[in-house]
Order: C-alpha cells, then structure tokens, then sequence
C-alpha cells in the first residue's frame, strides 16, 4: 500500500499550483481572440485569422525549443549569483536572435507569408498575422523572464504576470475586435 508523506509533496504541490493556473491563463489568453472572433465576426474572418494564428504559433514554436534548451542551466544555478546572470543573458540573446528576425521579418513581409503557407484566399488575414508576430517578437524577448522565474521557483511571481497579462488580452480584443 503506498504511503504519502505530505512534507514531502507539500513542496511540490505549492510550485505546481501556480505552474498549472499560469498554464491555464495562457490557454486563455492563447485562444479567447479566436473565440470572441467566433461570437463577433462572420466565418471568414474567423478563418483569416485562425490561419494567421497558426503561423504565429510556428514561430512561437522556436522559443519552446529554446526554452527545453535552457531551462536546466537556468534551474541548476542560486537565482542571485553572477553565474545565473550571465546564464539568463545568454538566454536573452539568445531568444532576441531567433525569435526578432523571424517574427519581424514575418510582420514585415505577413501578406507574402500568408499567401505563401495559406493561399490567395486568405491575404485579407495578413493584417491580423502582422500583429500576432509584432505580438510574437515581444513573447521572444520577455519569455526569457518567465522561464527564469519558474527556473528559480519564483512560480508565483509568474503567475501574477501572467494573471495580468490574461485580463489584459482580453480586455484589448474587446476593444479592439471591431464589430
């Protein structure tokens, strides 16, 4: 019969509170644009959209692979200490040369992408792709705090961030969602 010793997972589960509901809030604030599009818009431009989401998610896709990268240097070093600076320095420059280029130069050039990887019929959603990647260049460079946070057990001072930034998504796509 297996036995629980809850000084043991009383640790555990305090870190993993929080991980979970920043997992949740950005689940939200992933996907409440679509939704409220759904409720707010015809079909089309629910589509338009969805297609530029799915490119803006291809190229937040780099900074996952970045994170799994680094991750375990920021985890096994004291969060105050010089080495754990440079560590999220890197990290930095790291996410700001993969993740700016590639999603500025997306924004730049979005009607191009968009007719690229979608077709013709869905241009009028190059618009909406070029601010999901301005959006995606700001993710590539402040990612690097929040991983550094959950790194340093720091989950809640994440999740507040998080928290805020889930009420403010949604409070600009009412505002901005014309109807």
């Amino acid at each position: 019969r297996p036995r629980y010793e809850w000084s043991a997972w009383r640790p555990l589960l305090r870190a993993a509170v929080p991980i979970g509901t920043v997992l949740f809030l950005m689940q939200i604030y992933a996907t409440v644009d679509q939704l409220m599009l759904g409720i707010l818009r015809s079909e089309a431009e629910v589509g338009w959209y969805a297609s530029a989401f799915r490119i803006q998610v291809a190229v937040l896709a780099v900074n996952e692979v970045l994170q799994q990268a680094f991750l375990p240097a920021l985890s096994e070093v004291a969060p105050e200490s010089e080495t754990a600076r440079a560590r999220g320095r890197s990290y930095v420059t790291t996410l700001a040369l993969f993740g700016l280029p590639l999603a500025l130069g997306g924004a730049i050039f979005a009607e191009d992408v968009l007719v690229l990887f979608a077709g013709d019929e869905f241009r009028p959603g190059s618009s909406a792709l070029a601010v999901l990647l301005v959006y995606a260049a700001v993710v590539s460079l402040t990612k690097s705090w929040g991983d550094s946070l959950v790194a340093w057990q720091r989950e809640r001072a994440f999740l507040g961030s998080i928290a805020a930034a889930a009420i403010a998504n949604v409070a600009l796509n009412l505002v901005l969602i014309p109807r």
